[in-house]
């Protein structure tokens, strides 16, 4: 759950905050969750800044900025490994003064592997699922091994350039890790 916070924390002179500050956690009938498996993507709507950042806060301390992926000119995304307090902010030092925005086959490789997890989500237990990626698909994310992990015995077969990977057995990723290149993801379920 994203919410607005009342509060907006102090902004170095660096960054053009927004108006937008959030509080992200995740809430379930009103319940905080904290066992989530990070990193996270968070989908930001509203008008993105020049060189657009989310700056990240635990209290009123600022710990790190994200970059965010402007999918359009009112919606962005930024990965992270905790909920907390981010406020969107341009950078104002940044030497580019365009945003920085998703490629056609980044939206596509993204619609992808959407349409994958949401097969996953609704496959009956013990089923296997086949995908053939298309040219433009280049990385795995780990949601696809998280979605996998959270379904009941599904396997996820993969066709990539002549290629067979086979997800039986989800390994565990480095925490850091956010996708995988197709072929890193080959050599590793062989």
């Amino acid at each position: 759950m994203v919410e607005e916070t009342q509060d907006v924390p102090a902004v170095p002179a660096r960054y053009e905050a927004t108006e937008v500050a959030l509080e992200v956690a995740l809430t379930i009938d009103g319940q905080e969750i904290h066992d989530l498996t990070f990193p996270v993507t968070v989908t930001v709507t509203g008008e993105m800044p020049e060189n657009p950042v989310v700056l990240h806060y635990h209290g009123s301390t600022l710990v790190s900025t994200h970059p965010v992926a402007v999918m359009n000119d009112t919606q962005g995304t930024f990965t992270t490994n905790c909920l907390s307090t981010f406020v969107l902010a341009g950078d104002t030092q940044e030497p580019s003064a365009r945003k920085r925005t998703m490629s056609e086959s980044d939206r596509m490789t993204y619609a992808f592997w959407n349409e994958v997890i949401a097969q996953i989500n609704k496959a009956e237990a013990g089923s296997t699922l086949s995908v053939k990626t298309e040219y433009y698909v280049l990385n795995m994310p780990v949601r696809v091994i998280d979605a996998l992990r959270a379904a009941d015995d599904v396997t996820l077969k993969i066709e990539h350039r002549g290629s067979t990977i086979l997800l039986d057995e989800v390994k565990p990723y480095e925490a850091n890790r956010i996708h995988y290149p197709m072929e890193v993801l080959e050599a590793l379920y062989k």
